[in-house]
């Protein structure tokens, strides 16, 4: 019943919005950066902004997640850079490789799964989570992504010239200072944000539609394995070393479990490097996560 309720909750309405968009590509001829686009500079950063101005997570809390985050991330990173290397990817596909294993979908899965498992405190903590997620997407992805295809100060250059970082900034101010965004203003930017879920989806499977499985399958899977198993044993040492407790440190090691973004598509698209490298990963880790989280929610006390 445990693995039923999260494939009816979970799994299946993601599936139905990723397939809407993969037949939808079928039919028509599709140029996804368009809507990748509407995505990176519009609905994505209405989100963030409305997460953000309206969460009351404890400030202890909300700065060991963060920190959690950030560290368990940039742990990550030289693993990836070293697979790469082991696996001789070019430029392009090393950068998709590295956006696959270090970003998880901690928004249009994670937060379902957060719901589910642990509650709205659950999701609540998931919104600090995807705080410092949606920094290291602002920054440290925007110059992973270009340097697949440009050089080191344009790749420091491309970093300052990212909505989501100011979405994500200006959301953070509101909510520390205070202040209270009449709800003719709020309410419209909140609704752009939550069609960001849907947009990602049918991107994602738009992507999909183009995606050959026959070339890239060892790349992929070791992808797939460092996103889904090596990041939450790294996830749970540094909650250790962070001292995290409860409810803060389950769902933390959680969401450090979750698939890849459907996010590193979107990246990768706008940037042009592997995008159906991106793709395919997500589809893959998006599947064999049913049993990989099963496990880790059980590891964690959820029953």
């Amino acid at each position: 019943m445990f693995l039923l309720h999260i494939f009816t909750r979970v799994i299946l309405p993601v599936f139905v919005v990723i397939t809407l968009g993969y037949v939808y590509a079928r039919v028509q001829k599709v140029d996804v950066r368009p809507f990748a686009r509407i995505v990176w500079n519009l609905t994505g950063p209405c989100l963030a902004f409305a997460s953000l101005a309206t969460t009351t997570i404890p400030d202890d809390d909300f700065a060991r997640i963060f920190i959690f985050v950030i560290i368990t991330t940039l742990a990550l990173w030289p693993l990836t850079i070293a697979a790469a290397r082991w696996l001789h990817l070019d430029r392009p596909t090393t950068s998709s490789f590295q956006l696959s294993v270090l970003f998880g979908n901690i928004v249009n899965y994670g937060f379902p799964m957060l719901l589910f498992a642990f509650g709205q405190s659950g999701v609540d903590r998931g919104v600090v989570f995807m705080t410092g997620n949606q920094l290291l997407l602002a920054t440290l992805a925007v110059f992973i992504a270009s340097r697949g295809t440009q050089s080191w100060r344009q790749s420091l250059s491309s970093m300052g010239r990212v909505p989501l970082l100011y979405g994500s900034l200006l959301g953070f101010a509101v909510n520390r200072l205070g202040i209270v965004i009449p709800a003719p203003i709020f309410d419209p930017i909140k609704l752009v944000g939550e069609a960001n879920l849907m947009f990602m989806l049918l991107i994602l499977g738009m992507q999909l539609a183009q995606v050959q499985l026959t070339d890239g399958r060892k790349a992929i899977a070791v992808a797939v394995a460092l996103r889904l198993v090596v990041s939450v044993a790294v996830g749970t040492v540094v909650a250790a070393l962070l001292g995290m407790q409860g409810l803060t440190r389950q769902t933390s090691i959680a969401e450090a479990g979750t698939p890849t973004a459907v996010y590193s598509t979107v990246i990768a698209t706008e940037y042009n490097v592997a995008p159906g490298f991106a793709a395919a990963t997500i589809f893959l880790s998006t599947l064999l996560s049913m049993i990989t989280l099963t496990v880790v929610l059980a590891l964690l006390g959820v029953r």
